[in-house]
């Protein structure tokens, strides 16, 4: 018996369910911007220094957690939206996993999909590099059952 594509092909349905994760974030958020080079580049390179060693944020903006999956002590996903205060609008989602055994700390911001050309090519590029530095499939199979269950999540939330 031949399985269908879908169940031969992991990599499409783990890009699938990411795919559908960053929409259900940008739907989940009522007041949506597009966010520019100049948001993305700071999540990308100065977000840790607030998350990590209590540093201010950025003028002007807030961040919200939005969800969270741990598991144990060792690793965790969470999903966090950059607010631009002066208009109460989320201009980007943060995803963040964390393994502490494995020392990987990384962060992808999510842009919205209204934004220009440039973020939404640095975006495919920073995802690609991000899945291609997990080595181990167990580290892929904790980011695809987060994403799932954080999607189920934000989906109720959001109902």
């Amino acid at each position: 018996m031949k399985l269908p594509l879908f169940f031969t092909r992991p990599t499409i349905m783990i890009k699938g369910y990411f795919l559908s994760f960053c929409i259900l974030l940008a739907s989940c958020c009522s007041v949506f911007s597009q966010t520019s080079l100049d948001e993305y580049d700071y999540v990308n390179e100065q977000l840790m220094d607030f998350l990590d060693r209590g540093q201010e944020i950025k003028p002007g903006y807030s961040l919200i957690e939005l969800a969270k999956r741990q598991e144990g002590q060792h690793r965790s996903l969470a999903v966090y939206g950059l607010v631009k205060n002066e208009n109460a609008k989320t201009v980007a989602n943060i995803l963040r996993y964390r393994n502490i055994s494995s020392q990987l700390d990384k962060i992808i911001c999510i842009p919205d999909s209204e934004s220009n050309e440039a973020v939404l090519q640095l975006f495919v590029a920073d995802y690609r590099r991000f899945y291609n530095s997990l080595t181990s499939k167990d580290e892929r199979d904790f980011i695809n059952e987060s994403i799932l269950q954080l999607y189920f999540n934000l989906s109720k939330a959001s109902l």
